[in-house]
């Protein structure tokens, strides 16, 4: 699930912990697919006990190092699927741990490995957790699965969220409307956190959240559900995250342009400096002219070496500024999208206020 503190950007664990905290305070949470510990570690603060699934040997490993402050945390090397099995094919991938699956979805998944799988009822069966409060799902491919494995009419969590990305999915045909189904079909009511591809360097770029379904065919984010019962309490708490979340946006924004004002401001007088630097420099005596006295001549040199390592030292604080300015330039043009995106989230906040 997303997070980030770089900006004031969309994450569907601050929404779900602040959905969950009024009305239960802490419970237990369902991690598959918990990699290297993003997602528990950040229930895991707020008093969440975690029961965290990972396959990886290396994502696990580094799992364990990243839950070893909570001691109470169930870590479990399995993968999670439609059936217990042992020695099921696992495929790794290169590029990224968060391409690692069961299936094959992806160009890098090159070293295949055996890993045991399990469903999720027969886990937690096996454990004697007779509750769970929320579960997460984020496996790739095996999503839609890996949530068909839990039995709904004997566990039911107050929240689900289960990752897409379309060009995973599709693979074994499955598609946002097949978990929305299936998740109404046992009395939740679904909500889409939409995501769209964003450069490489920035990572996706937020949409929307809203209730399920969108106009238009959503390519990648996350499905979230509750009971139908709550669906006006995750509503509420949506909106109230939206409103702050465009609030911190527009105070970032004015924060990266009072930083501009001032890097421009520097600029100038940077600039202004070396213009004098270089004045004084035409200025200085000719060396070529013979001086009047030895005296005289070592005074002009040592004139001119200060001249010109003032004007090279001047001139180098200006290039740092200049690249400074770029990146400064760069920030406030993407904190300019949040702003239009703030502004759209706050004008139906403070029409309804």
């Amino acid at each position: 699930m997303t997070s980030t503190k770089a900006h004031p950007k969309f994450s569907e664990v601050t929404l779900a912990l602040r959905y969950l905290k009024a009305p239960l305070g802490s419970g237990v949470v369902v991690d598959v697919g918990a990699s290297q510990g993003q997602v528990s570690k950040a229930f895991a603060r707020h008093g969440w006990r975690c029961v965290s699934f990972e396959p990886a040997k290396d994502s696990f490993e580094a799992l364990e190092r990243e839950m070893g402050e909570w001691p109470d945390a169930l870590l479990i090397p399995k993968a999670v699927t439609d059936q217990t099995r042992q020695d099921v094919a696992f495929y790794r991938s290169a590029q990224s741990t968060g391409l690692h699956s069961l299936f094959r979805f992806h160009e890098s998944q090159g070293e295949e490995t055996v890993v045991d799988a399990t469903r999720l009822d027969d886990a937690l069966d096996e454990r004697d957790i007779a509750g769970v409060d929320a579960l997460i799902i984020d496996i790739g491919a095996g999503n839609y699965r890996a949530l068909r494995s839990l039995d709904l009419t004997r566990f039911r969590p107050r929240l689900v969220a289960v990752a897409y990305v379309d060009e995973r999915s599709s693979v074994l045909g499955d598609t946002p409307s097949d978990l929305v189904r299936h998740m109404t079909g046992h009395g939740y009511a679904a909500f889409i956190s939409e995501w769209r591809a964003g450069a490489p360097d920035s990572g996706d770029v937020f949409v929307r959240c809203a209730p399920y379904p969108v106009p238009h065919h959503p390519g990648r984010g996350w499905l979230v559900f509750v009971p139908e019962d709550d669906a006006a309490t995750f509503d509420e708490a949506l909106t109230s995250y939206l409103a702050q979340l465009a609030a911190d946006a527009l105070d970032t924004v004015d924060q990266l342009q009072r930083s501009l004002r001032r890097s421009r401001r520097q600029a100038r007088k940077l600039r202004t400096s070396v213009r004098d630097q270089a004045l004084r420099l035409a200025q200085a005596p000719d060396v070529a002219t013979p001086p009047a006295s030895a005296a005289e001549k070592k005074r002009n040199a040592r004139m001119m070496r200060k001249v010109r390592q003032d004007q090279v030292k001047l001139a180098r604080k200006v290039a740092r500024l200049e690249r400074r300015l770029v990146a400064v330039e760069q920030r406030v043009k993407r904190g300019s999208v949040w702003r239009r995106a703030a502004r759209k989230v706050l004008k139906p906040v403070r029409s309804s206020g």
